[in-house]
């Protein structure tokens, strides 16, 4: 939790005439929480938070699951902690019960279920909850720049797993073993999660399915490596692409289009850009190849505390515009049947002076087998 964010959220509350928020969304309770480091109580990445934090000026309130109540109860030092223990009523009941003696009367919601809100409504009539989701995820989309730093610090984990898992790369060995080498070092580095999808060969015409992990690396090879990291909560996102050996001209020329593609949308990250425009960047390149079809995924989502919070979209569909401290991913990329695929990704920070990677990786890689 930064302090600056929990400022902001008072002056919002206080604008809107709300005595606090019930925040259910991991992204929301890491960003509000008034905890150093909440990863070290809501541990699990992909777990969310507890299932209700209530937050107020005067102070905040916790209503974690069974599994999660000793936790809370134990390191949410200065907290209010409604325990829940084997046997007692569910959180859903106990936050319903809780708000009936509050005596509060207008709360802000990132969202509660149809079910929660009718429980809610039998317990405590006099009380008006209001879905604030999109406020408050446009109040977190500028990040601060100790939120940059965070994910600055992600994406220089992920650096350091995509150079190792690269340098594992051996004719005759598999991509496990690439995997193996670059989570280790990911890990080691500090972040709480890491994962590489490590697709070779055939493989990388299917996009991010249909690659066998065991097989033997062969030359000639093409490669591509996601990965995906959590540090502190904040997401570490990059991809990178390259061939075993030389390759045919075929790849070669693949990778060189992608490559190129990648540079010019990545420079088009600007304040004011439209995702639509963006987005047809890549298209038109890979249609003057004839390759259009086999572009089948989005260009970028918002990077921080997950891989969609609180950022832009830039796909098919997104009516979005880029403003300045967006920060988000760029990861164009085509799948040719017959000749393989690439894709290149990074974290980029949009800024008043142009986009500004956070990713630092090597874009061209010299994999000799």
């Amino acid at each position: 939790m930064m302090k600056i964010r929990l400022e902001q959220l008072y002056r919002f509350l206080e604008e809107r005439g709300y005595e606090g928020l019930v925040a259910t969304g991991r992204s929301n309770q890491l960003t509000f929480i008034d905890h150093p480091d909440p990863t070290t109580v809501f541990s699990w990445p992909g777990g969310g938070g507890v299932p209700y934090l209530l937050i107020r000026k005067d102070g905040q309130t916790s209503f974690p699951s069974v599994v999660q109540s000793n936790a809370c109860r134990d390191k949410l030092a200065g907290f209010e902690v409604v325990t829940n223990d084997l046997g007692d009523p569910p959180p859903d009941t106990q936050l319903a019960s809780y708000l009936k003696r509050s005596g509060l009367r207008r709360l802000a919601t990132d969202g509660l279920s149809d079910a929660v809100l009718k429980q809610i409504g039998t317990e405590a009539p006099g009380l008006t909850l209001h879905n604030e989701f999109d406020a408050l995820r446009d109040m977190r989309r500028r990040r601060t720049p100790e939120e940059i730093d965070m994910i600055r610090k992600a994406a220089a984990i992920g650096d350091a797993g995509l150079d190792a898992a690269f340098a594992a790369l051996r004719i005759g060995g598999t991509p496990r073993e690439a995997e193996a080498q670059g989570v280790s070092t990911m890990l080691r580095a500090g972040c709480e999660s890491a994962m590489i999808n490590v697709v070779t060969g055939p493989g990388t015409q299917y996009l991010d399915s249909g690659t066998d992990f065991r097989r033997t690396l062969e030359n000639g090879d093409m490669v591509f490596m996601d990965i995906s990291i959590s540090y502190k909560g904040y997401l570490g996102d990059q991809t990178r692409a390259g061939i075993i050996g030389e390759g045919g001209a075929a790849q070669r020329d693949l990778l060189e289009t992608v490559k190129q593609s990648f540079y010019e949308v990545r420079a088009a990250l600007v304040p004011g850009a439209r995702a639509q425009d963006v987005y047809a960047i890549h298209c038109r390149n890979m249609e003057k190849r004839g390759w259009r079809k086999y572009f089948l995924h989005h260009i970028s989502h918002g990077v921080g505390l997950g891989g969609s919070d609180a950022g832009p979209a830039i796909n098919p569909s997104s009516q979005d515009v880029l403003r300045e401290d967006d920060v988000i991913s760029c990861e164009p990329g085509v799948y040719v049947p017959g000749i393989g695929g690439a894709r290149f990704e990074d974290v980029v920070h949009i800024t008043a002076v142009g986009p500004i990677p956070l990713t630092l990786s090597a874009i061209d890689r010299v994999i000799k087998g």
